[in-house]
């Protein structure tokens, strides 16, 4: 039998027969999660999945239930993951997602609705220092939903996991897409308020008697510097969406999940726009309609989030 694997540096190598890929093995070349497939045809997986390592290394543990629980410290090789989800090749499917998603919500409704409800109300409690809970609230809030979406034992404690498990990388992520969010959008940001003093300097006190086609130039590049701080905003939240759940399940660096994140996103970067529009407008339907089912539409909106980052980063290993 022949085998292929993808080295380090995102490249395939070979083939090789079995005893060549065990040498390659006790060089350092390939390791565990080593992406690989038996002949040219068959499916990219972990190296541990094609073949029996024996002592060549030990074979990795599926994450365990919970956090907590968890005695396993792997940590996935960023590259190997990439090419791995790379290769999975999933597609974004709105209606499914969204479907899912209400089941997801009514599997455990009381454990779900709780844990969302007391992590908004800390990270808003929180106030300055919410931009160090975040990312580990928001974290275990994840974890909590991943979870009950594959079945496995979760209690309300796991909100805090994100402390124990990641504390320093969840923190980093979410500081990195802060930074990331005001770099892209202040330019357009500074814009606008350079329009809008402009506009209110020259006509805020003319009492009408002003050029109104002066106005709607002034009016219109007003908006259209908006414009150009939300939509790099809007793309830039779709491409780094799941970078704290991908800790949770991968324990990759800060920078490797929102590099991930951006890595899987940018391949349909149009249709995850639209996702998220779609999921914003299902979280505020609630406040439409009556003002605490903006409550119950959140959870489902977060259940939605959640069943998409399944498809396309889950782990193919069942929790």
């Amino acid at each position: 039998m022949e085998y292929y694997i993808v080295g380090a540096d995102g490249k395939e190598y070979g083939p090789v027969n079995e005893e060549d890929l065990r040498s390659w093995i006790d060089e350092g070349r390939a390791k565990e999660t080593t992406l690989c497939r038996k002949g040219k045809d068959g499916d990219w997986k972990p190296l541990w999945k094609i073949i029996n390592i024996g002592t060549n290394f030990e074979t990795p543990q599926p994450v365990q239930n919970t956090v907590q629980e968890s005695n396993s410290e792997v940590v996935w090789d960023y590259i190997t993951l990439r090419n791995q989800l790379l290769q999975r090749d999933a597609k974004i499917s709105i209606g499914k997602y969204i479907s899912k998603g209400w089941q997801l919500m009514n599997k455990r409704m009381g454990l779900l609705l709780g844990a969302t409800i007391v992590a908004w109300l800390l990270v808003q409690v929180a106030s300055v220092a919410a931009i160090v809970l975040y990312g580990p609230i928001m974290g275990g809030l994840s974890w909590i939903y991943l979870c009950v979406l594959r079945d496995k034992n979760t209690t309300f404690e796991d909100l805090f996991s994100g402390f124990s498990h990641s504390f320093k990388k969840l923190f980093l992520a979410f500081l990195y897409q802060v930074l990331l969010a005001t770099m892209v959008a202040l330019p357009g940001l500074i814009l606008g308020i350079l329009a809008f003093v402009l506009t209110y300097a020259l006509f805020g006190t003319a009492y009408g008697d002003y050029n109104q086609t002066i106005l709607w130039y002034i009016g219109g590049g007003i908006g259209f510097s908006l414009l150009i701080a939300i939509l790099p905003l809007m793309v830039l939240s779709w491409l780094t969406l799941y970078a704290l759940p991908i800790i949770m399940e991968y324990r990759l660096t800060a920078w490797e999940a929102v590099k991930l994140s951006a890595a899987i996103g940018r391949r349909q970067v149009f249709k995850g726009m639209v996702f998220m529009i779609v999921n914003a407008i299902l979280a505020l339907i609630g406040m439409v309609v009556f003002v605490f089912g903006v409550i119950f539409t959140a959870v489902w909106s977060q259940a939605v989030v959640i069943v998409a980052y399944d498809e396309l980063f889950g782990n193919e290993e069942p929790l």
